[in-house]
């Protein structure tokens, strides 16, 4: 077997430049990687490879490949087994002038062994890493929630008494070793030449949504202006209301399907109706957890300014706000909030079960007694409904969510 160490190391004018962009998680993925994927053919005019094979923004079924990460809730994707080696292949007999570009946040939790797998599979490549990084005041509350969309049902306080605890251990999953780009680093940086690592800030609130995408463009040697800029993505935040909403109906949504609970909970529910809606308190971090940030930030700053990679942006963006943004006092849910929040998943609930039921009326209707035959007598709408969560699993899990929605409503 080649040997990864040497030849990630390598330069040659001769050989092609892989840039893998591998998160970190919460940090402008979901903008970049819509950009990216709704600008493919400019980007190939422009000499940046896109390659998507999954029909999706991003490489998340060959980062989970790669990983060997386990089946979320049994599910796997039916391309995902050898799908990173199919995609590696695919970049690897590219004939065309230019760079390659990979990404995908789940990237960022590849192991040792993982990241010299990855490598391997792009030799003779000359790759390079690109690490987008923001301010953990911003980060922590932001990853909380997304495994909360995910289907976590940890509560915020349980969450951050983990974060405490752990501080200079190995941390929560989503958080340390998601985020903090020293430990990034020390895992898919080693066996390359700082100045093929390329760290990209997020830049601090209120600032031009672009300001993001030019910095990675000039990672990759294109003209951010060329290229107009996507809709906001619907991988936005929720208020403290509706994110409690999700997490109450993850315990009960405990033994879904990850195809339903995806569909139906994180992008249906989460995303599209209640990110829409948030009118309440926002997620902040607690205001006596601000001195472990600001350790933790100096650390980071401190590691990076020395250590010779190319910083694009400032590392000032990673420093908590001076103004207090983003700290304070958590909030409860106001109950007005979260009644409003409950009686917006409902309602979806029940749209969603609306359109099963629908479903369930046309095939029954297809495979009615031919004339002459007796039809049975109709059965009333609640025994349809029943009969229909008895056949399907997803449907008895979803009527029992919209059941425990409207209890809460009432309360």
């Amino acid at each position: 077997m080649t040997d990864v160490s040497a030849d990630a190391g390598k330069s040659s004018a001769s050989s092609r430049r892989v840039y893998l962009h591998v998160g970190a998680p919460k940090t402008g993925t979901t903008f970049l990687q819509s950009m990216l994927a709704a600008n493919r053919a400019r980007l190939l005019e422009d000499g940046c490879f896109y390659p998507l094979t999954q029909g999706a923004s991003a490489h998340h079924v060959e980062a989970r490949d790669l990983r060997n990460a386990k089946p979320r809730r049994g599910f796997v994707h039916p391309a995902g087994p050898g799908s990173w080696d199919r995609l590696a292949r695919t970049v690897r007999e590219w004939d065309g002038e230019g760079i390659a570009l990979l990404s995908s946040e789940l990237l960022v939790f590849a192991t040792r062994d993982k990241v010299e797998r990855a490598l391997q599979s792009l030799q003779p490549a000359e790759v390079h890493l690109v690490v987008t990084v923001r301010d953990l005041v911003r980060q922590i509350p932001a990853v909380w929630q997304e495994t909360v969309k995910n289907g976590n049902t940890t509560s915020y306080e349980d969450y951050l008494r983990e974060l405490v605890e752990d501080e200079d251990g190995s941390g929560p999953r989503g958080v340390w070793n998601g985020q903090d780009p020293v430990r990034i680093l020390a895992r898919w940086g080693y066996l390359l030449p700082p100045e093929r690592i390329h760290l990209v800030t997020v830049p601090p609130a209120g600032n031009d949504p672009r300001l993001l995408w030019t910095r990675f463009a000039s990672v990759l040697g294109v003209d951010p202006e060329d290229y107009p800029l996507v809709p906001k993505g619907a991988n936005t935040s929720l208020g403290v209301a509706e994110t409690e909403v999700v997490r109450r109906l993850n315990v009960q949504l405990r033994q879904a399907p990850w195809q339903f609970y995806s569909r139906h909970v994180k992008v249906g529910l989460a995303q599209g109706v209640l990110a829409g809606r948030s009118e309440g308190a926002r997620l902040v971090l607690p205001d006596e957890l601000l001195p472990m940030v600001e350790r933790r930030t100096k650390r980071i700053i401190d590691t990076i300014s020395g250590a010779g990679y190319d910083v694009v942006g400032d590392l000032d963006d990673l420093l908590p706000p001076k103004d207090g943004a983003g700290t304070g006092p958590v909030a409860e849910p106001e109950p007005a909030h979260l009644a409003e929040a409950s009686a917006a998943a409902a309602g979806y609930l029940a749209g969603a079960f609306a359109r099963y039921w629908q479903r369930s009326q046309r095939s029954e209707q297809r495979t009615r007694p031919a004339a002459g035959q007796t039809e049975p007598r109709p059965a009333g709408l609640r025994t349809r409904l029943v009969r229909l969560s008895e056949r399907h699993r997803a449907v008895d899990v979803l009527r029992r969510g919209y059941r425990l929605a409207r209890r809460r409503v009432r309360r």
